[in-house]
């Protein structure tokens, strides 16, 4: 997300023609946000060092850091993972003039190929002044559990979770469509085995053979 409109939506076109001198804000350093942040770019061709050398910067801190670059003028793009409505994000593109700005299909591939990070369309009207879907970087939420804990137990919370999806619908707007018939939380997609608990409900259900 940049500050400002009236120019073309493309990441790279941004860091090369908009704001070659950009000054980056990201979210604390150790985060999953920051770090994708940091990745995407550095493959747009505006990492730390980079953008250092032609007068920009880069500056991690809080959100509420972000909103007052931001509402400032001192701050020009903004990076970070964020969920549909997110309400950090919604008060900045309330209150400042934004775009949304999109990798390009090459760097998205890079993203996957390098990092491991899916696509995803965030639909237009997602927040004020998106007025298009924007292909980005996508990754999903992962409930982690140790091995110490209990099958039964485990099982219960993936069954509280997926036959109860209508109240994670009204809870928040991003889990409007949850359904754990999608399968997110199969390995090829998280890259990590089952709890057993959770396998075996997936298994009653016929997710899983």
């Amino acid at each position: 997300m940049a500050r400002g409109t009236g120019y073309s939506t493309d990441l790279g076109n941004f860091f090369k023609n908009v704001q070659p001198k950009a000054r980056v804000t990201l979210l604390q350093r150790g985060g999953v946000g920051s770090f994708g942040g940091q990745q995407l770019l550095e493959i747009a061709g505006a990492d730390e060092k980079t953008l250092a050398s032609r007068g920009g910067s880069y500056e991690f801190g809080t959100f509420d850091m972000v909103k007052n670059r931001f509402a400032a003028g001192s701050g020009d793009i903004f990076v970070q993972v964020a969920t549909i409505g997110h309400p950090s994000i919604s008060e900045i593109a309330q209150s400042t003039p934004v775009t949304f700005l999109q990798p390009t299909r090459d760097e998205l591939s890079i993203m996957t190929k390098r990092y491991g990070w899916e696509s995803k369309a965030l639909p237009k009207g997602s927040f004020k002044g998106q007025e298009h879907d924007v292909l980005l970087p996508s990754t999903t939420t992962t409930l982690f559990a140790s091995t110490a804990l209990a099958d039964d137990l485990a099982y219960t919370i993936v069954k509280t979770i997926c036959e109860k999806t209508d109240r994670l619908h009204k809870a928040h707007k991003a889990l409007a469509k949850f359904d754990c018939a999608h399968g997110a939380w199969k390995m090829q997609v998280t890259g990590l085995p089952l709890h057993a608990g959770a396998e075996r409900y997936y298994k009653e259900r016929g997710w899983l053979q």
